[in-house]
């Protein structure tokens, strides 16, 4: 939903309108998502939904594109949908399918390039095209040291943390000899408010929730904090364009190759949630503060937050 809003709202600029269909529950997103799309149409069809999308388009479906970031779209449904008419481009995130159907194939993926994709249309490829909202895109002035509190560390563990693994890092914050840690946490209500986060943050003099925060206010905080840890779900990037230098936690199997190509491309440590509990925690923390002393910040160049801007701008090129 988040990268389908920073692309709706990257069409939008240019004066095209959009549509979102969905069959998930809406009502409890933030407006910073939902008010991107020009309409949004619930269905309590399961997607896919060939006819579905017949009505929708009407007669002149030939005018209009498809944008399909969804697994429960096979091969044989993108093929439907381009039959009739609309160009189509899919939001891909493994190369399991075999996409020659549509028009444009996006993957902003570390670990994915062109010959992933050897009969598609065409294929952009690599975090360039990563889709962020507006907020994260690189600022026109940089960062300096200045502008960064060094004892600020900020948590962003998934917005449920379904692991609970905040507790455990803050205890190994709180634990650190000779360092003050003010700790700025960002996840949704309930994770944030659960009894052991809240005993875990008395150990500090002073701390921060972003309870379900916007995008702007998480902008401003990635930018103003000295080092970050959070999962290699689809935060890294955004962390990651603010330039804020950040320990990554592995805390799923399907960000196994993202967290692998982040240390291998990016220079940055790595966890697997199992060694939260190990020496291991200590080492790579040691070397994030070694590599980037406070206020010196992560420079990733291929990725400046302009991403949805070009796949919207390839987009209108169909």
């Amino acid at each position: 939903m988040v990268r389908c809003s920073a692309l709706a709202r990257a069409i939008g600029s240019y004066q095209v309108a959009t549509t979102l269909i969905t069959n998930g529950q809406i009502e409890h997103l933030p407006e910073s998502l939902t008010d991107a799309f020009n309409h949004i149409e619930f269905t309590a069809e399961q997607l896919p939904g060939y006819e579905l999308w017949k009505n929708l388009l009407g007669d002149d479906s030939a005018s209009k594109l498809i944008v399909v970031d969804s697994y429960q779209y096979g091969e044989k449904d993108i093929a439907q949908l381009r039959s009739f008419g609309p160009k189509l481009v899919v939001i891909d995130d493994d190369a399991s399918r075999d996409l020659t159907d549509a028009d444009l194939v996006v993957n902003s993926g570390l670990t994915f390039s062109h010959i992933d994709y050897p009969v598609a249309h065409r294929v952009l490829t690599g975090p360039a095209y990563a889709l962020l909202r507006s907020e994260f895109r690189a600022p026109n002035v940089d960062c300096t040291k200045s502008t960064v509190n060094p004892q600020a560390v900020m948590l962003m563990i998934g917005g449920t943390d379904p692991n609970n693994l905040t507790p455990r890092l803050l205890e190994f914050l709180s634990n650190r000899v000779g360092e003050n840690w003010h700790p700025i946490l960002a996840g949704s209500r309930d994770a944030l408010s659960r009894p052991a986060v809240s005993v875990a943050l008395e150990r500090f003099a002073s701390h921060r929730c972003l309870c379900d925060a916007g995008p702007e206010e998480l902008a401003e905080v990635m930018r103003t904090c000295a080092y970050g840890i959070t999962a290699c779900g689809g935060s890294v990037y955004e962390i990651a364009a603010c330039g804020l230098p950040f320990l990554g936690v592995v805390v799923a199997e399907n960000q196994e190759a993202m967290g692998s190509a982040i240390e291998k491309k990016w220079g940055l440590p790595i966890l697997a949630k199992e060694e939260l509990l190990t020496d291991k925690l200590s080492s790579k923390w040691n070397f994030l503060l070694g590599k980037y002393p406070a206020g010196i910040r992560s420079n990733i160049k291929e990725l400046d937050g302009y991403g949805a801007l070009r796949v919207a701008e390839a987009i209108l090129r169909l």
